[in-house]
């Protein structure tokens, strides 16, 4: 069951990725969110999770005005995700959406972490 489940929650990101690129945010927003609604807790859907906010994240920072409070949730998706890797393109979005709120110092922060990897 668990790997019927993750690979259709996968598909169903991959899906959402491709309306997010075609320029259908509204609809690509509201996919992410049932995503992640519909994704039982537990480590082994860490993946599928950190994909999704991942997805939402970058929605908001290419919004015409980001809101403060939703970096919180860029950050915490660095935690979701296992490979360093991706860690650490979620933190060049983060830097990028703070430095687009003028959080200059903090978005140094999350770039200089980049950096040094």
């Amino acid at each position: 069951m668990w790997a019927i489940t993750q690979a259709v929650l996968t598909s169903q990101v991959g899906q959402t990725n491709v309306v997010y690129f075609r320029g259908n945010l509204a609809e690509a927003e509201r996919r992410w969110r049932s995503i992640l609604a519909d994704t039982p807790s537990g480590t082994a859907y860490h993946g599928v999770m950190a994909q999704a906010e991942h997805g939402l994240g970058t929605y908001w920072s290419v919004g015409l005005q980001p809101q403060e409070g939703r970096f919180r949730t860029c950050g915490e998706r660095t935690k979701l995700y296992q490979e360093e890797s991706s860690q650490l393109r979620v933190l060049t979005d983060l830097g990028i959406l703070m430095l687009r709120l003028g959080h200059v110092e903090d978005a140094e922060r999350a770039l200089s972490e980049v950096c040094a990897a």
